[in-house]
């Protein structure tokens, strides 16, 4: 049964807490396909995602790209490099569609994170959606059918521009949907085609959209 995934961070801290972060904060815009920041750049901010959605990808050994999460509105990321040993950033972050961060640097996390211990438990359990979200992905590329899999991740991206959204285009391109997936270009443009060709979606140039979510969560309920 497909179930996106929900990582709202302020939603489980208090008043106090949810408005601390945002006076500590400075809000930062992106256009589609802006990067937030680049793998391997120094970590020196935490984002929590305030309007629209962002994608989170790895570059391989080979020099491939693999789409490893999606953030949508109240999802924190960057915060591994502000919290972990190494203050490095483990991937790169683009913005799927104009979207919007609460940006905090690393000195004013440290000291909001100091302010209760709900808001590191809150932080933890962040974290292990996430740890639990890749982990399906994982078993996903191992044993889920090609075509269920890609249309999991229609809907996942789907779900994550929500309603606040500018309009209901998903902002990315076939080679990065294709790395979302785990299989080629050429396999994701195969399933893309098949489903437009029957209405479930459109197809534009680096933009998709849902058109029929009802029959889509058919087949992978």
């Amino acid at each position: 049964m497909f179930r996106p995934a929900m990582r709202s961070l302020l939603d489980t801290l208090d008043d106090v807490d949810r408005r601390d972060f945002v006076r500590r904060s400075t809000r930062r815009s992106f256009r589609a396909g802006d990067k937030v920041f680049w793998q391997d750049d120094p970590g020196d901010s935490v984002h929590l995602v305030a309007r629209g959605s962002f994608v989170a990808s790895v570059a391989t050994p080979l020099n491939q790209t693999v789409v490893v999460s999606v953030f949508r509105r109240s999802d924190v990321f960057g915060e591994l490099a502000v919290i972990g040993a190494e203050p490095r950033r483990n991937a790169t972050v683009s913005a799927l569609e104009r979207s919007e961060t609460l940006s905090m640097d690393a000195e004013q996390f440290e000291e909001w994170r100091k302010r209760s211990p709900q808001i590191d438990r809150a932080l933890v359990r962040a974290l292990a959606l996430r740890l639990d979200e890749m982990t399906q992905q994982m078993l996903e590329a191992l044993y889920v059918p090609i075509d269920q899999r890609v249309v999991r991740r229609i809907l996942a991206l789907h779900e994550a521009i929500g309603p606040r959204a500018t309009d209901d285009w998903l902002h990315i391109r076939q080679e990065e949907f294709a790395a979302y997936c785990g299989v080629t270009r050429a396999t994701v443009n195969r399933v893309l085609r098949k489903l437009s060709e029957v209405g479930l979606v459109e197809l534009g140039r680096g933009r998709l959209r849902v058109t029929d979510r009802v029959r889509l969560l058919e087949m992978v309920d």
